[in-house]
């Protein structure tokens, strides 16, 4: 018995809805509710997998499906020599560089040697490439938005850095990373005197990023249709 076609199909988001109709305008019967991870068509020897837009790529990549439906900016980020079969004129999106509104920066140029946090880094970096603009990618998943205005994690993590080699904030202030440099003395006798300043940074970051995380889908109506 011969093996269905594949076809990968997003699970959510604003190309679901639209890749759905495409279907079922082309011809194809078959049913799907909201938590069905394959759906058999009733009428051809196909079989639709509903999984996550971002990971379509791959699994066209890897030859679990056939073929996919997602987006051209995330088939550029996969790289593997994938080829777009048809445009299908829905779920456009366009990528923009965004800095803080009191930012002096006014034009592309301006980003020389600027940290560009987003979640498309081998476009981003095709793009200043093209334009001789040499800019530091960081590759970020969620809270890209936000990222400008949540320099505090990073602001922890440096002080901590600092004031553990010394060159931070000096004692008698006390600093989680001046916490964790006294702890060294006794830690075997004490570990909980570098436990206790260790996971308080911990927990500190996590707890910004996930705030981050919380703002984000607040601020960005597209996030929760995701």
């Amino acid at each position: 018995m011969s093996q269905p076609i594949r076809i990968a199909v997003p699970n959510k988001g604003r190309l679901q809805e639209p890749t759905i109709r495409l279907l079922r305008e082309s011809g194809l019967s078959f049913e799907v509710t909201e938590r069905s991870l394959t759906a058999r068509v009733r009428n051809a020897d196909i079989e639709l997998l509903f999984v996550r837009t971002e990971d379509i790529p791959e699994l066209v990549a890897d030859g679990v499906a056939r073929l996919g439906i997602t987006g051209q900016d995330l088939l550029a980020e996969h790289g593997d020599g994938l080829s777009v079969l048809l445009e299908l004129g829905f779920g456009r999106c366009r990528l923009a560089a965004a800095v803080p509104t009191a930012s002096p920066i006014e034009r592309l140029e301006d980003l020389a040697g600027a940290r560009i946090a987003t979640s498309h880094p081998a476009a981003t970096r095709q793009f200043f490439s093209e334009r001789d603009i040499d800019v530091q990618v960081i590759p970020l998943r969620g809270s890209v938005e936000v990222a400008p205005r949540l320099g505090v994690a990073d602001a922890i993590i440096s002080e901590s850095g600092l004031s553990f080699l010394g060159l931070g904030i000096q004692p008698p202030t006390a600093t989680w990373g001046n916490l964790l440099k006294n702890a060294l003395d006794q830690i075997f006798a004490a570990p909980w005197t570098a436990i206790v300043p260790g996971l308080m940074i911990f927990l500190t970051v996590l707890s910004i990023n996930y705030i981050g995380d919380g703002l984000r889908e607040y601020l960005d109506p597209k996030q929760r249709q995701r």
